[in-house]
């Protein structure tokens, strides 16, 4: 869409809808400040960092493909469920070039109702972890992020005021001071990290990690970014192991994760009785011993991140898998964070374990719902749908797309039941599934109806043939709830060589072909014009 249209379109959606929930957002989905050249009319602002967090899981993936949408459309509008329950309207429109930011409008209700004031969840305010500051080479301020002025509390017109003194810690001014000195006469690319306590604007004292990198602008100005993120809670838990380690190990004993405390070398400190329980091995001395159970390729990801936190004092998140006794795979998150003494040198790490197998097989669950019908394991309409579509667009030596519908389904279904029926779905899928080529794909769009995409065919005649093998897989006469039944389909067989043809117009001369076939008795493939 032009640039125009799309903020006209924008227009039109916000006059027609007072009542809506409106954000601007940034290319990751997260929220900005709207710009006041924004033409609102009472529309409430969304609550939360990010759209996604006002809709039920079944919707989050399609809300995620929307921001792919727009970068090629302009504009796009998806239907949605809330997370209130709510049915509702994701309207997202590329209006960067009218206001330097996309738009979002959340719209409560179906696309036919009037809509309704849009019934958002109250959503606690998350403070920032993450900032960075932009400063010349004698630690003059260039600019600052929202994300440092949420992390520290400070608003822009009182930070610009701020020195050293003023935020730094007396007893790490020193170190940062060290830091910054040796950084600005190194050659740019190079980069320094401290972790000092900054004074935020209530008072408290905040630890962060500052990355300190030296760059040139395009002006061959020199300049350092100094990144920014709060390890308060680390720092707290480090001050602990360093104030007492009987403390410490009496402490995760209560605790419901695994930990394990392992030094500069690898060797381990300390490992809590949880930590065995969930690795499923007793003490051992080494790191890769007492997690021996895990899969041979995630030892491999595990000892690299490691190495990666001793030797440059970072951190890592890793979600990995097990094989216990029973050889049943389980799945740990571990979080893997540095201790360091009080000069900063890196003594060891901390690994925290924990088993999340019930919430990984339920995501994976969520993912196989969000892609497949259950009862017949094809791929669901919209998969199937967008399947079409991207084979069209790749599509360089033809395809077909082959419609099937049941005949006789119906009868079967009410005089045998739908247990039987839903038998009977399944064993035509598991038909389909064997006659098909490797590459195709089987997807179910409803009731008695598949749809079969069929790429690299390389003329009509090639996809008229692909289509009588489907009709044979669906010439069906098994034994079903203790009746010998027929089934047998009628098909339609729509072929192209054209990179620009929609997968909604393909189903649908499929559709139309396949109905063809029914009025003239069914049992039959009958080829689209």
């Amino acid at each position: 869409m032009d640039p125009n249209d799309i903020e006209s379109a924008f227009r039109r959606t916000i006059e027609a809808y007072p009542d809506a929930g409106v954000a601007a957002v940034n290319e990751h989905g997260l929220f900005r400040p709207v710009p006041p050249t924004v033409p609102l009319s009472g529309q409430r602002p969304l609550p939360g960092r990010a759209g996604i967090q006002l809709v039920a899981p079944e919707s989050r993936p399609v809300v995620l493909e929307q921001f792919r949408w727009i970068d090629d459309q302009g504009a796009s509008e998806v239907e949605v469920r809330l997370a209130s329950g709510a049915a509702g309207r994701f309207a997202l429109f590329d209006t960067r070039q009218a206001y330097g930011v996309r738009m979002l409008v959340v719209i409560e209700g179906e696309a036919d109702e009037r809509p309704a004031p849009v019934a958002l969840p109250e959503l606690a305010p998350v403070r920032p972890r993450y900032g960075r500051e932009k400063r010349t080479e004698l630690a003059g301020l260039i600019e600052v992020d929202d994300g440092a002025l949420g992390l520290l509390g400070y608003t822009r017109e009182q930070f610009v005021k701020l020195t050293i003194d003023d935020t730094i810690h007396p007893d790490d001014q020193p170190v940062l001071r060290g830091h910054w000195f040796d950084l600005v006469a190194s050659p740019p690319g190079s980069n320094r990290r401290a972790r000092i306590r900054y004074r935020r604007s209530d008072g408290c004292w905040l630890w962060l990690e500052l990355t300190l990198t030296r760059l040139v602008d395009d002006s061959g100005e020199p300049y350092v970014m100094v990144e920014m993120v709060d390890i308060s809670e680390e720092m707290a838990a480090m001050d602990e192991v360093w104030r007492s380690r009987e403390l410490l190990h009496r402490l995760t004993e209560a605790l419901p994760i695994g930990v394990l405390q392992i030094d500069a070398g690898g060797k381990v400190v300390h490992a809590n009785d949880r930590l065995h329980r969930i690795v499923g091995v007793p003490r051992a001395e080494q790191l890769d011993a007492q997690l021996a159970s895990l899969v041979d390729e995630d030892q491999s990801v595990l000892r690299d991140a490691v190495d990666r936190v001793l030797n440059g004092g970072t951190v890592a998140d890793l979600e990995l898998r097990l094989r216990l006794c029973s050889d049943s795979l389980r799945y740990v998150q571990v979080a893997i964070r540095g201790l360091h003494d009080r000069a900063d040198a890196v003594t060891g790490a901390i690994l925290c374990v924990t088993d999340v197998t019930d919430s990984t097989r339920m995501r994976q669950e969520l993912e196989l719902r969000a892609s497949f019908d259950m009862l017949t394991g094809c791929l669901n309409r919209a998969t199937v749908m967008a399947e079409i579509e991207r084979a069209v667009a790749e599509a360089h030596s033809g395809l077909a797309v082959v419609f099937v519908d049941l005949d006789g389904f119906k009868p079967i279904n009410d005089r045998l039941g739908h247990a039987a029926g839903d038998r009977l779905l399944r064993t035509v899928a598991e038909s389909l599934q064997r006659a098909v080529r490797s590459g195709d794909v089987v997807g179910r769009l409803g009731g008695d109806e598949f749809v079969v995409l069929c790429p690299g065919v390389p003329s009509r005649e090639h996809a008229l043939e692909l289509g009588e093998r489907i009709a044979d897989a669906v010439r069906i006469d098994a034994p079903l709830a203790g009746q010998r039944v027929s089934i047998r389909g009628s098909i339609g067989v729509a072929w192209t060589a054209e990179a620009d043809a929609g997968a909604e117009a393909l189903v649908a001369a499929a559709d139309a072909a396949m109905y063809r076939s029914k009025r003239a008795g069914g049992q039959r493939v009958v080829l689209a014009a």
